[in-house]
């Protein structure tokens, strides 16, 4: 559709149109309603506009909200347009004041077969007629052709085949996409039992405030025969509880810059949902304190006396639970995409009688049959048999939780559907990483009210992934595709508290496009340009801590204290090839910092201080980062490094040639780090040029094993002692992802468990802890772990390229987990050892990473980079 062909009546429903462009994202005004008289009984939606044109020229000139909906939409090209329609009425006199200065109403009508009807309504004040409207569209604006199908009604055809009719009868003002409504023609059209109470209806009508912008009306009921929104059983249990609600809720909207306002009350027939609130008194919302602070969905529901509440709907089964149930119980979800809403649901109850009530839900538990009894750090975790437990006691919307595990934090007890989502509500806590300390909450509940029954939040963007959780496919896609425009909105709430009648309700939008980044970091540290490689913990014998080694992009090395404080910058000649090892140049327990660059060996030690004889020029110039081995342990370093003249040299930690070394020649230039595998008592010594041509040497640098043919190993896959046949001593990858095993004869076997393009990695590692190497491909996107027999334990597929290695480190004893960098995303992922996501959001990096205790102690901290700036994160 065009933009000047929607002319004048597009230019005024664009107001009326927010609630549906924030809620469904759909185009109301394209299906239009089925009316009875002038505002139809039967409405679903009912809105009144006081003052068109003021409310049009603030949405156009300054309102961000509205500025952030997608150009393509029809309404905001209507708004787009309004300055051109503005200025052709100013021209029509009596048209523009009929138009822009008349309250309007527009009417959403859920017709018998569920389609949503809309119908603009406005009173013709002005001695206005049909053809001076149809003199001035074919005066001002583009269209196929305008008939008059009917006495008093007007068809206006567009150019992209959409028709709009309008018609003027009794002083009034109607426009629809079909006639029916115009003319009263639809017999039995709409939904039955749905009409609003006449005095009602009467009531909102007649008193909205002039200082409004806008005044509406939703009955509930209704809202549960919108199947043409939500057509499938996702979309209809959603309807079903949104029709239950309440009876109906009057409220005025104030449109600010960056805000829309609604306030007023709802009524609440008998056996809906907020009627089982009546008489209980609004409270403060505690439970932000507890819960993570990347929480995208937030129902909260506060009672000052839950016996109360129970007492009109629960089983005798859960009595003895009842009196242990304190003043909250609310709901999170902190998914970070649809396969992960399960997992990511979490009640949280407030107990009324702490240590005692702990006694009482456990108790159930071994009731139930359930005998586990387990602890994550402080926390005691255990589990109820019950499926049933929670949407018994608390209702429907909580029947997503059924595992019940469960664990108790301060005076609440943390439910969710499996004990390794616990443990990651744990850590969110336990780190201080709650939705209080969340910056872009805080900045938002500064307008929300501290005290409800009943509280709604969600962040829009956060709950986008999973939004086919609830409605059908067609609504979800629609979701996505604005999703650019909605992630400029901040946060959404809905409050509800009761009165003595009726129930305070408050709608809150915030627009913010500047949000401030969260994570996990307990410090961070900006250095004086881009991080480069892999930050490295290395040991302080004076604090007996960790200190953190860094490199920018300008060749500073950094030496980090744990607390985050730079001790001192460095200058060196270029970027490093290798790793930073620690070593014990003077064997005396103080330890130094070893790495090269193409052209110079480097010890430095911590005080940022050269140690004898260092730096030491590499010539010819080396081509790969040195390996360290020290064979006895008796600090006798030997340090292996590929240089430009084709050849491996060997040298001591004096940066002397090893006597007896036989300098290794290779056919090309070696750029990868030389590994080294024992196996049988024996060493062997990997080399591999950038040709492909693979070296087995031992300590002498002599050849140890001569391959048999020729193989192509991927660039990202490492070498590792083969641990689970006797197909070879040493396994790796080739080009196409199959195992290659390399037996001590020299002789190749391959196995395949599917093909993968040359830049997979490869990890063979005990991963699940049960002393057994599983198979790891990350290859793009797509994370796969195999077991031996080549059965896929759990995949996942991230939306963008992988172009660091994955790693594998331990949490504890038996536990250890996958972290994943995606540096298109900034965020490292890591997994549990069932493949569930442990932390999948807030932890911000673009580095490889390095984990271990910065204080020595049982906290455990992952060190990445992000630009210039270094995190510190703890994650246990």
């Amino acid at each position: 559709m065009s933009n000047r062909s929607i002319g004048i009546v597009l230019s005024i429903i664009i107001a009326v149109t927010i609630f549906a462009i924030y809620f469904f994202i759909n185009d109301f005004q394209q299906k239009k309603v089925d009316p009875d008289e002038i505002i139809p009984a039967g409405s679903v939606i009912v809105l009144k506009v006081n003052n068109p044109g003021n409310l049009l020229e603030e949405l156009s000139e300054d309102n961000l909200l509205w500025k952030s909906l997608d150009s393509t939409n029809l309404i905001y090209r209507g708004l787009a347009n309004f300055s051109y329609i503005d200025s052709v009425l100013r021209l029509q006199t009596d048209l523009r004041e009929q138009i822009l200065n008349n309250p309007f109403y527009l009417a959403v009508v859920v017709d018998s077969s569920g389609h949503i009807q809309t119908l603009f309504i406005q009173e013709a004040k002005n001695k206005i007629t049909l053809d001076h409207i149809q003199s001035f569209i074919n005066e001002h604006f583009k269209v196929v052709s305008l008939e008059k199908p009917q006495e008093n009604t007007l068809l206006i055809k567009m150019t992209t085949g959409d028709s709009l009719f309008v018609r003027l009868d009794k002083g009034v003002l109607t426009a629809s996409d079909r006639i029916d409504p115009l003319t009263g023609e639809q017999g039995s059209g709409l939904s039955a039992g749905i009409t609003i109470d006449p005095e009602r209806l009467s009531s909102f009508l007649k008193n909205s405030p002039n200082k409004t912008d806008a005044r509406l009306l939703i009955n509930y009921k209704g809202l549960g025969q919108m199947q043409s929104l939500m057509s499938d059983e996702k979309g209809e249990a959603l309807l079903q509880l949104m029709s239950s609600f309440a009876g109906w809720t009057e409220a005025d909207i104030k449109m600010k810059k960056d805000e829309i306002l609604f306030s007023g009350f709802s009524s609440v027939d008998s056996g809906t949902f907020l009627s089982r609130f009546r008489g209980q008194i609004p409270l403060p919302n505690k439970v932000t304190n507890i819960i993570p602070f990347n929480t995208a969905f937030l129902f909260n529901q506060c009672f000052s006396d839950f016996r109360s509440y129970a007492d009109q709907n629960i089983s005798p089964t859960y009595e003895t639970l009842v009196d242990h149930i304190g003043n909250e119980v609310a709901l999170i979800n902190n998914a970070n995409n649809e396969s992960e809403f399960k997992n990511a649901n979490y009640s949280v109850i407030q107990l009324s009688r702490g240590n005692e009530s702990q006694k009482v839900f456990e108790a159930y538990g071994r009731l139930t049959g359930s005998q586990i009894k387990e602890k994550q750090g402080s926390f005691a975790i255990g589990k109820i048999n019950d499926q049933k437990l929670l949407s018994q006691l608390f209702g429907d919307i909580f029947s997503e939780i059924t595992g019940n595990w469960f664990t108790f934090i301060e005076d609440y007890i943390v439910f969710s559907n499996s004990k390794e989502s616990l443990i990651n509500f744990i850590r969110f806590y336990d780190t201080g990483k709650t939705l209080d300390l969340n910056e872009n909450f805080k900045i938002f509940s500064d307008n929300i009210s501290t005290k409800s029954n009943v509280l709604i939040y969600c962040q829009p963007d956060a709950i986008i992934p999973y939004t086919s959780h609830f409605v059908n496919k067609a609504i979800a896609e629609k979701i996505s595709r604005h999703k650019e425009n909605i992630n400029d909105i901040q946060g959404i709430a809905i409050q509800f508290s009761a009165t003595d009648d009726l129930f305070y309700s408050s709608f809150y939008v915030k627009h913010n496009k500047i949000k401030k980044a969260e994570n996990l970091a307990l410090w961070k540290v900006q250095l004086d340009d881009e991080v480069i490689g892999k930050p490295t913990l290395v040991w302080d014998h004076n604090s007996n801590n960790y200190n953190i080694v860094a490199f920018d992009n300008l060749a500073n090395m950094y030496l980090i204290n744990a607390h985050g404080q730079v001790q001192w910058k460095k200058r060196i000649d270029d970027q490093p090839l290798s790793d930073i090892y620690e070593v014990d140049f003077y064997k005396n327990g103080k330890v130094q910092y070893l790495f090269n660059t193409k052209d110079f060996l480097y010890i430095i030690d911590k005080n940022g201080n050269f140690v004898e004889s260092y730096p030491i020029k590499i010539s010819p110039s080396a081509t790969n980062g040195l390996s360290l081995f020290d064979y006895k342990n008796n600090r006798d370093y030997r340090l292996l490094i590929a240089q430009a003249d084709k050849k491996v040299y060997n040298y001591n930690i004096g940066g002397d040639q090893v006597k007896g070394w036989n300098k290794t020649k290779t056919k090309d230039i070696v750029t990868e780090e030389i590994t080294r595998i024992v196996a049988g008592n024996k060493d062997y010594f990997i080399i591999t040029d950038i040709s492909n041509n693979v070296t087995i040497v031992n300590r002498r640098g002599n050849e140890r094993i001569k391959l048999q043919d020729h193989f192509k190993k991927a660039r990202h896959s490492s070498y590792y002692e083969n641990q689970t046949n006797s197909k070879g001593i040493i396994i790796t990858t080739d080009e196409e992802g199959k195992l290659v095993y390399i037996s001590s004869s020299g002789a190749l076997q391959y196995t395949e468990f599917e093909k993968f393009s040359p830049q997979h990695y490869f990890l063979y590692k005990d991963f699940k802890g049960n002393g057994v190497n599983e198979f790891i491909f990350l290859d793009g996107r797509e994370l796969k772990v195999y077991d031996r027999f080549k059965k896929v334990l759990f995949s996942y597929e991230f939306s963008s390229q992988i172009k660091e290695e994955p790693v594998i480190f331990s949490l504890g004893r038996k536990t250890k987990a996958l972290g994943v960098v995606s540096s298109e995303e900034k965020t490292i992922y890591l997994f549990d050892q069932n493949g569930n996501t442990i932390i999948n959001k807030g932890i911000v990096g673009q580095t490889p990473f390095t984990v271990g205790s910065v204080n020595n102690n049982d906290e455990l901290n992952l060190i990445t980079a992000s630009g210039n700036v270094l995190f510190n994160y703890r994650i246990k």
